[in-house]
């Protein structure tokens, strides 16, 4: 038995592993998080029909939630009709730059030990 194990990996042709791989990056979506001030903390679980609760603050009653960018405005907007939601808030993390630039110049990270004496 043990023998059959590597000949049924080797089976698998390499285009076929990539086209799975170009599969599963398909099916990954943006998502976008959403801060939910609610009334009270019973409403929660209502809250997850519209996506996916990741947190909810009993101290500040507020609710995170992720769901789809491209339902977004749409979710947003049926969350705000609704009689318990105090607010809305959209995180902007998916919009935000996060490659930065060098700080500080090559020339100026050489240590300079001439102290001019």
């Amino acid at each position: 038995m043990p023998s059959s194990l590597p000949a049924a990996a080797d089976a698998v042709p390499a285009a076929a592993v990539d086209a799975d791989d170009a599969e599963v990056m398909h099916m990954i979506t943006e998502r976008v998080g959403l801060a939910v001030y609610i009334q009270s903390l019973k409403q929660v679980k209502q809250l997850k029909r519209f996506g996916h609760v990741h947190y909810a603050s009993k101290k500040m009653k507020y609710a995170i939630l992720y769901c789809d960018l491209e339902n977004m405005d749409e979710t947003v907007s049926r969350l705000e009709k609704l009689p318990f939601v105090k607010e809305v808030s959209i995180s902007m993390r998916p919009w935000v730059k996060t490659e930065y630039q060098e700080i500080v110049p090559e020339r100026e990270k050489k240590d300079d030990y001439k102290m001019g004496l």
